[in-house]
């Protein structure tokens, strides 16, 4: 497999080096494609550039596109990353909940808990809270990629699903794969 330098690094790199600067407006780059299977065929290249000072070349693109990507994987960006996916996983359960909520409110259910009768309302909220604390409490001080970082945040939304009840349990169905 070729190695060859993208479009969109190359793109990235030169908004590195040139903040502000728009693809199409200030500079254009093209890159080879094979016909045969649409993969690059070639590094990409500059093709207009409409930015004051010279072009740079190749090996400061390619330096200010690794000085870009090793800001990118940073740990700190990582966790960003991955706690803003946390965070849209909830709204559909949220949801649901909601409505699981409403309802219970209303018939007045209740369900066993520890031998107790409990409203079904107050463990739904109990619920809620945790989906709201978890980008807060989860630990990913120990992963070192957004792939592990992503398994521990999985792992905590199933152990707030392995604690509800059954009578709630439909409402996590979106983190299903």
């Amino acid at each position: 497999m070729n190695n060859f330098f993208t479009h969109d690094q190359m793109a990235q790199a030169v908004q590195r080096l040139h903040p502000g600067a728009i693809h199409g407006r200030h500079f254009l780059i093209l890159m080879g494609i094979s016909e045969a299977d649409g993969s690059p065929a070639s590094d990409a290249w500059i093709e207009r550039w409409n930015i004051d000072g010279p072009i740079p070349t190749m090996q400061q693109l390619r330096d200010a596109y690794a000085a870009w990507l090793a800001v990118e994987n940073a740990h700190p960006r990582l966790v960003e990353k991955t706690l803003k996916k946390a965070r849209a996983l909830r709204p559909p359960i949220m949801s649901i909940l909601d409505g699981m909520q409403a309802s219970a409110i209303n018939n007045g259910t209740t369900i066993m808990v520890n031998q107790q009768p409990v409203p079904l309302s107050d463990v739904i909220e109990g619920c809620k809270q945790a989906l709201k604390d978890l980008p807060n409490t989860v630990d990913l001080s120990q992963c070192t990629t957004q792939q592990q970082m992503e398994l521990v945040v999985l792992q905590a939304y199933h152990a707030i699903v392995a604690a509800a009840p059954p009578e709630i349990k439909s409402a996590f169905d979106s983190l299903k794969p």
